[in-house]
């Protein structure tokens, strides 16, 4: 029978090496505490929950004892409800929030630590400017960036993050909000000059296609069938373009598409980067107040996602000298 103690990893990774003691003797005790914290507050946010509810019920009972109209007064009267639930629902939820931004923020920071990356819950410095000027985003209003990772891998250095953004349609009573892009940031620094920009997108339909056209550069082919027929490739350097496109790194390219899915993968090569954009349904890094702070579950999720990223690194950032 496995430990309770045991990180399932593969080991065989040479940055993995010696992460199961580190588990042990430096984040183990740590995380021991939170999860003492993480029941605490667990059990304080179920005191509320419950005082809360005792006025809900005298309120639904003195609206009925009363005498109101339901069909006059229950409006306001469930607006008021409503105002109450989700304040009430904030105040409840507050210790576990905040008990789990601290369990997450610590597992982040051991883990980047042992693998001799950084971490920041928050933007810190992302080259964000340069995906959207590269054609790798669409339009938004507003946009949200968290967990990121940075540093050097293999002697490449790289900044990730993972990034948000919405748009509101409408106005007034219509309006709402949808989300344009959920996903993966990869910046990737680019061991050679760069001095065009090489966008490789998926097909956005005849308008967006023809806008990327004026924006950015001219559309052409590699010859490789299999990224010809997924991803439409605009540049303002042809020349350059082909070069960054040798049968190498196209053979590289196809080999994410499928691990990743044409849908989900987009990149650029521009202002000294490689970038990639991946498109992903939920949270990169998943840790939340539910489970248990010493779920070593949750602690090997978060290294394979890190994993992941390295072998994009390993897959697209290592350089031929024909390049």
């Amino acid at each position: 029978m496995d430990s309770p103690l045991k990180v399932d990893l593969n080991y065989l990774r040479p940055e993995l090496e010696g992460f199961q003691e580190y588990f042990e003797k430096t984040m183990y005790p740590s995380l021991l505490e939170m999860e003492t914290r993480r029941l605490e507050a667990r059990k304080k946010a179920n005191r509320r929950a419950l005082l809360a509810l005792i006025p809900l019920l005298l309120g639904v009972a003195a609206f009925f004892a009363l005498g109101f109209s339901i069909r006059e007064d229950a409006l306001a009267f469930f607006a008021v409800i409503a105002l109450y639930i989700i304040m009430a629902c904030l105040l409840i939820a507050r210790p576990m929030s905040r008990v789990g931004s601290d369990i997450k923020t610590f597992i982040m920071d051991s883990i980047c630590s042992f693998m001799k990356v950084n971490y920041s819950a928050t933007d810190n410095n992302f080259p964000f400017k340069v995906f959207k000027d590269a054609g790798l985003l669409p339009g938004y209003d507003s946009r949200s960036l968290k967990d990121h990772v940075h540093g050097t891998y293999k002697n490449i250095p790289f900044n990730l993050i993972e990034c948000s953004l919405s748009k509101t349609h409408g106005s007034g009573d219509d309006e709402r909000t949808e989300t344009v892009y959920h996903g993966i940031l990869l910046a990737i620094d680019y061991p050679y000059p760069i001095s065009g920009k090489t966008l490789i997108s998926s097909d956005s339909g005849m308008f967006k296609n023809f806008f990327k056209g004026l924006f950015h550069g001219q559309k052409i082919k590699v010859g490789h069938p299999g990224l010809d027929d997924h991803y439409l490739i605009h540049t303002s350097d042809e020349e350059e373009a082909r070069k960054l496109l040798s049968p190498q790194r196209v053979e590289k390219i196809m080999a994410l598409v499928e691990h990743i899915g044409p849908s989900a993968l987009e990149m650029a090569f521009m202002d000294g980067y490689l970038l990639l954009s991946v498109r992903i349904d939920s949270a990169h890094f998943p840790v939340t107040s539910h489970s248990p702070a010493t779920c070593t579950a949750t602690v090997a999720n978060i290294i394979q996602e890190l994993c992941y990223i390295f072998d994009l690194i390993d897959i697209l950032g290592s350089e031929e000298k024909t390049a």
